[in-house]
């Protein structure tokens, strides 16, 4: 109906061009009609301005029409009281477009407000960039697990590990890549996975990081704890009958030498035979204890959280050491900020924890020339520290990847069980043991309570 009028109305001003025009070309036949042919010229041009001004001013709304779906501009109003009647509707039209048009821009802006919120609440690490290295998205996970404020490109995780980006660019979809990375005094262990998609020309790559390292310790020590268990069940059940038969024949040679005493049997070859079965004895004896007593290690009760002040615990403790610090000439200090300072944790577990490690600093300061233990305290965003630092001999990387491994023990004599059991105290309070040392530059050791 609109494009109806439109049509008639340019019909109707080109024939009255058309006219208007035939009646100009007659004058040229009757010289007398100068005047007559000057007013039709003139009249054939307002004619055409008129029809200018009616094509221009559709086809300018038109444009504007169209531009502001090109420029999303949502304010244009055609319909005013002074629009051309024959293009009323036409423009009533434009409004409810526009209008649906804006309506259909603010469910997409909630659309794109609740992916992103969703995007910034996940706890995994999401990175998506496209082929050039040019971060696309990035949530505040990510920003957390590496500690930075600020991505633009990959090519600025070169900070954090040297080839990280020439690897994120080669992840294809798909791909699961795990990694190591040490972090000032922390080691992660970074589970990657990739999927692409296809945006218009461009190859988005989506990549999520997962830092997986208690997950994998928590692992290790339920492995550890089932292999205990199984070698406790083993043990006990191949020491137990030899237990009971050594215990037996020794009773057995007792009672044979006490009425036999002239019995020329019981002299010497009866004296080794019950020194062997006393020593077969005696070892399996400490071999049903030594696992007995790591089986309970590992089975450690739950912790009883009391508010713990960390000043009054190291004073405690530092007075536990003074005498053999004095008597090997180590420097011990212990500094604690703030004083009041406090945590929620099992005092005793806590205790025992710092005790090995302490114990731990003295013996790798055995040939220290100026040996010294420091321990600091201290709480940043919630998170509260503990350091105990020694300048002693350090520790190599191949030995520090086993510290923490039941058993596993550089000192003679050592059951290499204090680390273990301080991880699994630490873990039961909800915390983490981390270890940062060189060689001949000395360890640092540091707890962290979380909350």
């Amino acid at each position: 109906m609109v494009f109806k009028k439109f049509y008639l109305v340019v019909t109707i001003y080109i024939l009255l061009i058309l006219i208007t025009s035939f009646a100009f070309a007659f004058t040229f036949v009757l010289e007398y009609m100068l005047i007559t042919r000057y007013s039709l010229l003139t009249i054939i041009l307002i004619e055409m301005i008129f029809l200018f001004v009616y094509l221009n001013r559709v086809n300018s709304d038109i444009s504007r029409f169209l531009d502001s779906f090109k420029y999303q501009n949502n304010r244009l109003v055609f319909s005013r009281p002074k629009t051309i009647t024959d293009f009323k509707t036409m423009y009533q039209s434009f409004d409810r477009i526009i209008g649906e048009f804006e309506n259909v821009k603010i469910d997409k802006e909630k659309e794109y407000q609740l992916f992103t919120s969703a995007i910034q609440h996940t706890g995994i690490g999401l990175l998506g960039f496209d082929e050039s290295g040019k971060v696309i998205l990035i949530n505040n996970s990510f920003l957390k697990l590496f500690e930075i404020h600020h991505l633009s490109d990959v090519s600025g995780l070169s900070l954090i590990k040297t080839d990280l980006p020439d690897l994120l660019l080669q992840l294809r979809a798909g791909q699961n890549e795990l990694l190591t990375i040490r972090k000032n005094n922390s080691t992660m262990q970074i589970s990657l996975r990739v999927s692409m998609m296809k945006i218009e020309d461009r190859v988005i790559r989506l990549v999520s990081f997962q830092d997986i390292r208690h997950e994998i310790e928590r692992k290790e020590v339920e492995a550890w704890q089932k292999l205990v268990r199984v070698v406790n069940h083993e043990v006990i059940n191949s020491l137990s009958p030899v237990n009971l038969l050594s215990s037996t024949l020794l009773r057995s040679i007792e009672n044979y030498v006490k009425d036999s005493p002239h019995d020329p049997v019981s002299g010497e070859l009866l004296d080794n035979i019950s020194q062997g079965l006393t020593a077969i004895k005696n070892r399996s004896f400490g071999l049903t204890s030594f696992v007995d007593r790591y089986r309970r290690s590992m089975q450690l009760p739950q912790p009883e959280m009391r508010k713990v002040n960390i000043n009054t615990l190291l004073s405690e403790i530092q007075m536990l050491f003074n005498e053999e610090m004095s008597s090997k000439y180590i420097k011990f200090t212990a500094l604690v900020n703030p004083e009041n300072l406090h945590i929620n944790a099992d005092r005793k577990m806590v205790e025992q924890v710092i005790i090995n490690l302490i114990k731990n600093s003295i013996w790798a300061l055995e040939s220290a020339q100026k040996p010294a233990i420091n321990i600091s305290a201290s709480s940043n965003n919630g998170v509260t520290t503990l350091e105990i630092t020694d300048n002693g001999q350090g520790i190599s990387d191949k030995i520090r990847e086993n510290i923490f491994v039941p058993y596993f023990s550089t000192k003679e004599g050592g059951s290499g069980i204090g680390l273990s059991l301080s991880m699994q105290i630490m873990k039961l309070h909800g915390g983490t043991i981390e270890v940062e040392s060189k060689p001949g530059a000395g360890t640092t050791f540091s707890l962290k309570f979380f909350g």
